[in-house]
C-alpha cells in the first residue's frame, strides 16, 4: 500500500490536488507560515491606541502558540485561544500555526498524532479537504480501514486519482464489501494508468462468474485485450509471469466461451473454447481441464454434429475431472442414439479421445 501512498499528502499540499475557491475559507496553506506582527513597543500603542486591532493579551497567547513545540500542548493552546478569541484578527496566525503542526507530523510519519490532532481539527472544520486528507493518509497507514474509506471518498468526490482509488478499493476488500470493491475498481478502471490492468479485471470476471456469465465474459474479454500490452510486475520473475498469463488466458477463453453456449452461439462457443484448450495444452490432463472439450462437445450436439459431440464429451471424460460421469453418460448416450441403442464399437471412441489427449500432452496435437 505504502509505495501508491507515499507522498500523497504532500501532493495534496502541495496542490497536485486542487481546492475549489473558496473551500478552505481564510485559512492559509498548510507549512507556509505567516509571518505575524510585532509586538508593540509602548509609544507605539499609545501612538495607535485609537487603532489597535489586537490586545497585549492576544499577542501573548499567539506567541506562546507559535513557540510551543509540543503538539498536544499547542493544540490545547490553538483550542484556548479560538474559543477566547474568536474574533481576533490574529486568529489566522494560530490558526496557520496549527496547520503547520499538522504538516509536520505528516512529513515526519507520525501517523497516530497526526490523526489525532487531524480529527480533533476537523471537528472545528468539518469540510477542511486537507485535513480530511491526513486522517485518509494516516487511516491507510495505520490499517483503519473504515476510516480509509470514508475520509478518502470525501477527497476523492473534490478531485478523484487513481491514487486516491487503489487504497479505497482495497480496503473494501479488506472490509468484505464486495459491493463497494466492485465500484471502486470500476473507478480505477477509468483511469489511463490501469488501461492494461489485469487483476482488478479477472478479480470482476471472478466476481461474477456464478451470479452474471454475461457481466463476467465482458471482464474477460477486455482483459484479454489488455493482455498484450500488460507489464510484469518488477517482482514477479519471468516464469512466474509467464504462469499467470497462462492462467489469465484460459479462464478467459473458458468464460466468454461458456458464455457464447449461453446465447445459443455454438460456433463462437467451439471457437473460443479450443482456444482454452490450446491453452492449457500439456497439461490438460493435470490440471483437469475438462469444460473446454465438454462444452464444445455440448455445442456440436446442439448443432447435430452428433459424432463429433460424442467423441468430445468422451475427451472431456477421458481427462477424469469434476465432469467424468456426466460428460460419458452423455457421450455414451449419443453414441447408442445412432447405432440402435448399442455401445459395440465405443471403445473405438475412446481409443481416438485419448489418443486426442496424448497428443496434446506431447504437444504433437
Amino acid at each position: 500500500m505504502d509505495r501508491y501512498l507515499r507522498g500523497l499528502l504532500l501532493l495534496v499540499l502541495a496542490g497536485a490536488i486542487a481546492l475549489p475557491a473558496g473551500l478552505i475559507g481564510a485559512q492559509t496553506n498548510a507549512g507556509q507560515a505567516q509571518n505575524p506582527p510585532q509586538k508593540k513597543g509602548a509609544e507605539q500603542k499609545q501612538a495607535e491606541q485609537t487603532d489597535q486591532d489586537y490586545t497585549e493579551e492576544e499577542y501573548n497567547a499567539m506567541e506562546a502558540v507559535r513557540n510551543e513545540q509540543d503538539p498536544a500542548k499547542k493544540a490545547a493552546l490553538v483550542m484556548a485561544f479560538l474559543e477566547k478569541y474568536p474574533k481576533s484578527t490574529l486568529k489566522v496566525y494560530v490558526i496557520n500555526a496549527y496547520e503547520t503542526m499538522l504538516f509536520e507530523l505528516s512529513k515526519a510519519g507520525d501517523h497516530q498524532k497526526l490523526m489525532q490532532f487531524s480529527e480533533q481539527w476537523l471537528k472545528l472544520n468539518p469540510n477542511d479537504v486537507k485535513c480530511q486528507a491526513y486522517i485518509f493518509d494516516a487511516a491507510v497507514a495505520l490499517g483503519q480501514h473504515q476510516k480509509t474509506v470514508d475520509f478518502g471518498e470525501k477527497v476523492f468526490a473534490v478531485q478523484p486519482s487513481a491514487k486516491l482509488a487503489l487504497p479505497i478499493y482495497q480496503a473494501y476488500e479488506k472490509l468484505g464489501n464486495k459491493v463497494k470493491r466492485e465500484e471502486w475498481a470500476l473507478k480505477l478502471l477509468q483511469f489511463p494508468e490501469y488501461a492494461n490492468d489485469i487483476q482488478l479485471r479477472m478479480q470482476l470476471v471472478f466476481d461474477y462468474a456464478e451470479k452474471d456469465l454475461a457481466k463476467s465474459a465482458m471482464y474477460a474479454e477486455q482483459a484479454l485485450k489488455a493482455l498484450p500490452n500488460a507489464q510484469k510486475p518488477a517482482e514477479m520473475q519471468d516464469g512466474e509471469w509467464a504462469k499467470a498469463l497462462t492462467s489469465v488466458k484460459k479462464t478467459c477463453y473458458d468464460i466468454v466461451g461458456k458464455n457464447f453456449f449461453t446465447q445459443n452461439k455454438f460456433s463462437e462457443a467451439i471457437q473460443t473454447l479450443a482456444k482454452a484448450n490450446q491453452v492449457v495444452g500439456k497439461n490438460i490432463v493435470a490440471e483437469k481441464y475438462d469444460e473446454g472439450f465438454y462444452y464444445i462437445g455440448m455445442s456440436q450436439w446442439k448443432q447435430g454434429n452428433v459424432e463429433d459431440a460424442w467423441l468430445s464429451l468422451e475427451t472431456a471424460a477421458q481427462i477424469k475431472g469434476k465432469l467424468e460421469t456426466k460428460a460419458h453418460k452423455y457421450a455414451i448416450d449419443l453414441y447408442k442414439s445412432q447405432r440402435n441403442d448399442t455401445e459395440v464399437g465405443f471403445d473405438k471412441v475412446v481409443k481416438k479421445a485419448l489418443a486426442i489427449l496424448d497428443a496434446m500432452i506431447k504437444g504433437t496435437a
